[in-house]
This record gives structure tokens, C-alpha cells and sequence, in this order.
């Protein structure tokens, strides 16, 4: 937090040294839209913010936080949903297109909608609705860094009832699967995200937990714990060999079909992977 008040004042700074630079140099001309970016770079420079690594931290503090909320039941039912669904919608902001400055103004009206009044820690006050309509314009982007982020939230929507409205329409197509998993789950008891593992040292049973959504790609890609990113690769390539739609085209129909939906979690799992260990 102390290093977004410092992007913010930062950027005030720069806002007014850039007119004046436009001002001292014969006016405002179309050139002068990039006056004002460029002493931002050097503003944020001077003040040791480093913006790029400050919105990676903020994602990434943001995606764990409601994995743990999402995923265990008595944690989500714990925190308000226009926390949860907030942190939603920064975490798809931070990651979709970032050619203007306008991403970023947004994330600060998320995290503080009353900073343009210098009021701090007040709480979030958008409703429901408009979280859930400001949610659907960020999702239906569609863009493999924010293809995990939708597996959460349909979990989340399905989980407390949220099942009626455009959101989760567009976010449940080829996530049935998920939704399925989920209810059994739920209907079940099942504690799946919890892996019996037996201890080296005392040969007594141990439960270790693990990462819900790196246990449930993993098995995707059939990784059988091993999360480096070297057998994730080998096994995305060999899952991919077997289902990929162009090696299935003798096969029939219903057999095609199949080998589609599976290369679309295959492809889903990688880039859960590729997004989760900052890999190309």
C-alpha cells in the first residue's frame, strides 16, 4: 500500500511537470500525449517504484487470497461478497490490457474508492450487481492470463448462487466439468484438497496440504506431484499428442468432440502453469 501512495503521488507530480513541459514547448500538440507518460517513467523512477513488479506482487498477493477464500468453504462463507467479487475484478484488471492509464486508475478506485478525497480505509461500496456487470465486460476478454482466474470465480458464483446472470452463463461454458466437480465434492464431504502423504522419518500417516488449483491442473496434465516446470512442459506435450482435434480427425464425431474439450483443459492447465511459475 505504501508503494501504490507512492505511484499516486508520483503520478500527480508527473501529471503537472508534463503540461508544464508541453506549456514551455510551444503548446499542446499530438506529440505532447507522450510528455506526460514519459516523466511518469522518470517520476516513478526517482521515487524506487518499480510499477511493473508492484502490480505482479498485488496479483499475485490477490490470486492466493481467494484461492484460500474460494476453496475452503468455511473461509468463504466468512468474507463479504463484495470483497470477494472486488478482488475478482482487480485481479482481471491487473491482468488484461494495460495501453492507457486507465487500468490503473480503476485498480485504485477498487482499492480505496474515496482516494480522490484523501479519505482512507474506507470499505468498498460498489453493489452486487455492478461488480458482476463490471466483472462479465473484464472476463469476456478472453485472454489466456485470466483463463484461471474464470475456473475460480465459476466456483465461486455456482458456490453461492449467483447462477442467473451473464457472468456466469459465459463463464460456465466448458467449465461444466468444474461445476460438476465441485457439487460432488460438496455432496460428498470429499477432502481432495488434502493429499495423504506418509512420513520418511516417523512411518506415521501425514496430511500435507497442497494447492488446490496446482492439485487439480496437475492431474489435468497427469504432473503426479512433480511441478517442475521441465515435466510440466513434457507432459503438456504428450497430453497435447494424444488430443489434439487434428490428430482425432478419422476418429468419430463423438470421438472428436472428446478430443477437444480435453485439449481445452490441457491448454488451460498450461497456462494456469505458465502464469503460476512465470514461465514462457
Amino acid at each position: 500500500m505504501k508503494g501504490l501512495d507512492k505511484v499516486k503521488l508520483s503520478r500527480n507530480i508527473a501529471k503537472g511537470a508534463g503540461w508544464l513541459a508541453a506549456f514551455l514547448t510551444g503548446g499542446f500538440g499530438a506529440e505532447d500525449i507522450l510528455i506526460v507518460p514519459a516523466i511518469n517513467k522518470v517520476v516513478l523512477s526517482l521515487f524506487g517504484v518499480n510499477l511493473e513488479g508492484l502490480m505482479d506482487l498485488l496479483g499475485r498477493s490477490t490470486y492466493m487470497k481467494l484461492i484460500c477464500s474460494t476453496l475452503e468453504p468455511r473461509i468463504m462463507a466468512r468474507v463479504p461478497k463484495e470483497e470477494m467479487l472486488r478482488d475478482f475484478l482487480i485481479l482481471y484488471k491487473l491482468s488484461n490490457s494495460r495501453q492507457d492509464e486507465s487500468w490503473l486508475k480503476s485498480v485504485f478506485r477498487l482499492i480505496n474508492p474515496f482516494a480522490d478525497e484523501g479519505l482512507i480505509g474506507n470499505e468498498h461500496q460498489y453493489s452486487v450487481p455492478k461488480l458482476l456487470n463490471e466483472l462479465y465486460i473484464e472476463a469476456s476478454k478472453l485472454t489466456l492470463d485470466t483463463e484461471p482466474y474464470g475456473d475460480l470465480l465459476v466456483i465461486y458464483l455456482h458456490a453461492f448462487g449467483y447462477r442467473t446472470n451473464n457472468l456466469y452463463h459465459f463463464l460456465s461454458i466448458g467449465r461444466e466439468h468444474l461445476i460438476r466437480d465441485y457439487d460432488n465434492s460438496q455432496a460428498s464431504g470429499s477432502r481432495r484438497y488434502y493429499s495423504n502423504q506418509s512420513s520418511s522419518t516417523s512411518g506415521s500417516g501425514t496430511r500435507q496440504t497442497v494447492d488446490p488449483l496446482d492439485k487439480y491442473y496437475g492431474d489435468i496434465l497427469g504432473l503426479e506431484n512433480d511441478y517442475s516446470v521441465a515435466n510440466i512442459r513434457k507432459k503438456y506435450r504428450n497430453k497435447m499428442k494424444e488430443n489434439h482435434p487434428d490428430s482425432n480427425a478419422s476418429q468419430s464425431e463423438t470421438d472428436r468432440k472428446r478430443a477437444e474439450e480435453a485439449a481445452k483443459r490441457i491448454n488451460a492447465a498450461y497456462a494456469y502453469f505458465k502464469k503460476r511459475f512465470k514461465f514462457n
